[in-house]
């Protein structure tokens, strides 16, 4: 099966998940993710704001601000089509932006140093089996990863 597919067909079924259950499985999932030493020494944590079947995130985000974490979040640079990431300080300072996902407003973006994000944590649609996350098609992720392999 091809990678084309094989999200094609993840999705469907991933979709087909209630609400209730995404919100439930989420909690689990972020609940690990806070046990984790990487997690509990990590200062700069580049999260990602959920949209659809995603595990959903914005409670999370919330949460670590509130432990004091400094949370930054990508967006796309309309000139480049690159992503970038940009500080998160509230939702107020958010809009939906590329296939609707929420990405901090032009106005309120402020840049963060690459370098210093200690904890990277992506959305995926799945892992092939391999280990090897497939995205949604774009290639974003890829390029921020490839380009500041320090912080993977």
């Amino acid at each position: 099966m091809n990678k084309k597919q094989m999200r094609k067909d993840i999705l469907a079924i991933r979709d087909s998940i209630s609400k209730e259950d995404i919100l439930k499985k989420s909690e689990i999932i972020l609940n690990k993710v806070k046990a984790t030493d990487i997690f509990k020494n990590s200062k700069n944590i580049m999260l990602f704001t959920s949209f659809g079947s995603e595990v959903y995130t914005h409670d999370f985000i919330i949460w670590c601000k509130r432990e004091d974490k400094n949370i930054v979040l990508p967006y796309i640079d309309k000139s480049t089509d690159i992503m970038k990431i940009s500080v998160f300080n509230s939702f107020d300072d958010m809009k939906a932006g590329y296939k609707g996902i929420l990405e901090v407003k032009e106005e309120c973006i402020q840049s963060f140093d690459e370098k210093k994000v200690e904890l990277i944590i992506t959305p995926c649609v799945c892992y092939d089996f391999n280990k090897y996350r497939i995205g949604y098609g774009k290639g974003f992720y890829d390029r921020f990863f490839f380009k500041n392999t320090e912080c993977v």
